[in-house]
């Protein structure tokens, strides 16, 4: 268990390390979503969901809508409270176009948030009326 603890906080370090640096020279963060979903699980993550957002918002709104869903969940998962109402409004959004195998997880994601805006409110009443 200890050096599984070690291993933690090495990784949450040099994840820490990488934002910060990201953040100094105004680039995004070198990681595909799958991974940034990843990070975000990592202890004080959450509290960064500012910054998070801001550096990976680009990679973020062209994901496809199955990546959107992963972090959608591992924000909400973690707390990371900005970053989950951003990507509640972008699944919202592609929720209009999503192929009907992708509704389920969508529409549990979104649900599970509780953090939704009218607007997503809305499109989450039309896609369950329409599933």
């Amino acid at each position: 268990a200890k050096a599984r603890d070690e291993a933690l906080d090495l990784l949450v370090r040099h994840a820490s390390t990488a934002v910060d640096e990201a953040e100094q020279a105004g680039r995004p963060l070198d990681l595909d979503v799958v991974d940034f979903a990843a990070l975000i699980a990592l202890p004080g993550m959450a509290e960064r969901s500012d910054s998070l957002l801001q550096l990976m918002k680009f990679k973020l709104m062209k994901a496809t809508m199955q990546e959107q869903v992963r972090v959608l969940d591992a924000a909400a998962t973690s707390g990371a409270v900005s970053l989950t109402k951003a990507m509640a409004s972008a699944v919202a959004d592609a929720l209009e176009n999503a192929k009907e195998e992708e509704l389920g997880s969508a529409v549990k994601a979104l649900v599970k948030t509780d953090l939704h805006d009218t607007k997503c409110n809305e499109t989450l009443q039309r896609c369950m009326l329409s599933m």
